[in-house]
């Protein structure tokens, strides 16, 4: 950040005191007091459980530049604290406003990317594509709410080529914050699914909210939008005709012929090639690619669609998009796949919800084939009152990828029976608290039995379902 106190101040519309550091830029901005470093400014930001303003005594002894709150410091700090004390209505707000004033003063363009499911996965496609043409800056992992995208911003290069962010909300009116910190050139929504319906609702709900960022693109700026999500077509055109349309179904049905001629960018998965790798077709506005990528599937054809056509809407030639996708990595615990002994294990437990649980069964299934499938799954949570029914189909679901045996953490098991009973599932399934009750379970059941296959791990974010995982391959590795 190359901003000067002042200008920060004035960018926040804070008040306060600069004395002699009103030209003086800090050297970045912190909300973590135990990692703030010499120089920084530190935002007094609160949560369920602490107060920001609590800690702003310890900010300033390891160095803090400036403090930004927006009531007085507390637990006994004294009425000077020494350093410029700025007075704003409310941090985070105040944070996404400095963010917006880096972001007009960068050169880069911003591609903001949302969605219930595979959101950081096409960021990280996308990100991979374009640093083939220009320099590219990145959420780093997720970080990507109304903390975490501000900061990806500050830390985010202003002479890059492109910055490609990740926005995730769970409440209604969020997304116009990490809209208006963002400005984006092109926003890509990539679905929408029900996911974070306590704080949304229902998945119109979803798409409304999701369909905000469309209001905050940048003079000129585009928006990107799946066309084979009914509510999200009709959230995003009311709010964006000019909306650009990509698709990654056959449209074969009356309501997406209709929309067949709005899908500029098309993507089918094509089974599998002798050397068990995907293969996909992507029509880029005209222009077509073949590949044949080691990803799942079905999973991949949605979302390699989005970025392939975000990379074309950006000016890059379908060739370097073919070449950019070939060397896809996926992210930490996004259908990670390791071989373990005889197991395939498919580490996909980074978050869940019905929409991407669905799909990663789906894709596990086709990995294993005709050979057996194991998974360990946990509660889909923030799901509200549709939390029973949402995991009764999933239940269902879990007995229509006809698994060898079921392992189960977290709440919802109930619901999770009476799928699997409904569809009439007849093999395993348990409850496990942790790594070690699963592990027990694995060898009560007799699952060391079979000859190996694969073994889907999922579940939203607060389960740990990668510890499980670990446990698993930690055990196969000894």
């Amino acid at each position: 950040m190359k901003l000067t106190l002042a200008e920060i101040a004035a960018a926040m519309g804070a008040v306060g005191d600069l004395g002699s550091l009103e030209n003086v830029a800090p050297s970045g901005v912190q909300t973590d007091s135990r990692i703030l470093k010499h120089g920084e400014i530190f935002f007094c930001v609160s949560g369920e459980n602490f107060d920001g303003h609590n800690f702003a005594c310890e900010a300033v002894e390891k160095g803090a530049m400036a403090v930004v709150g927006s009531q007085p410091p507390g637990l006994g700090c004294p009425e000077d604290l020494g350093v410029p004390y700025l007075m704003v209505p409310d941090t985070v707000t105040a944070l996404g406003r400095l963010a917006r004033r880096v972001r007009d003063d960068a050169s880069a363009k911003v591609v903001v990317v949302t969605g219930s499911a595979g959101k950081t996965t096409v960021k990280e496609m996308l990100a991979q594509i374009l640093s083939r043409v220009g320099t590219t800056c990145k959420n780093h992992l997720n970080l990507n709410n109304r903390l975490g995208l501000p900061r990806s911003i500050f830390e985010a290069d202003p002479d890059a080529a492109f910055w490609v962010l990740e926005a995730g909300i769970n409440m209604e009116g969020e997304m116009d914050d990490l809209g208006a910190a963002a400005g984006p050139d092109l926003a890509v929504i990539v679905n929408v699914g029900p996911a974070h319906l306590e704080g949304l609702g229902d998945v119109d709900g979803v798409a409304r909210n999701k369909s905000r960022i469309l209001a905050h693109l940048a003079e000129d700026g585009r928006g990107l939008i799946n066309l084979d999500y009914p509510e999200l077509v009709s959230a995003a055109f009311s709010l964006e005709p000019r909306c650009i349309g990509f698709s990654a179904k056959a449209l074969e049905h009356d309501e997406a012929s209709k929309l067949k001629g709005l899908a500029r960018y098309h993507g089918e998965f094509l089974g599998m090639d002798e050397e068990g790798k995907s293969r996909f077709e992507i029509t880029l506005d005209g222009a077509t690619i073949n590949l044949a990528l080691d990803v799942p599937g079905a999973l991949m054809a949605e979302n390699i669609t989005a970025a392939a056509a975000a990379a074309h809407l950006l000016g890059v030639e379908p060739e370097v998009i073919a070449a950019g996708l070939a060397a896809i990595e996926y992210p930490q615990q996004r259908f990670a796949r390791r071989q373990a002994g005889p197991w395939l294990v498919i580490d996909d437990s980074y978050n869940a919800n019905p929409l991407s649980m669905g799909r990663a069964l789906s894709s596990a299934r086709e990995a294993a084939a005709g050979g057996n499938l194991v998974v360990a799954l946990g509660e889909m949570r923030e799901l509200g009152s549709s939390a029973g029914s949402a995991h009764e189909t999933l239940g269902r679901q879990i007995a229509a990828a006809q698994p060898a045996a079921v392992f189960w953490k977290g709440g919802e098991y109930e619901a999770i029976r009476r799928g699997l009973q409904e569809s009439g599932y007849q093999g395993k399934h348990t409850l496990v608290s942790g790594a070690d009750d699963f592990m027990n379970a694995w060898k009560s059941l007799g699952m060391d039995a079979l000859d190996g296959g694969v073994i889907l791990f999922k579940a939203s974010r607060t389960i740990r379902m990668e510890q499980l995982a670990q446990a698993f391959i930690k055990e196969r590795a000894a």
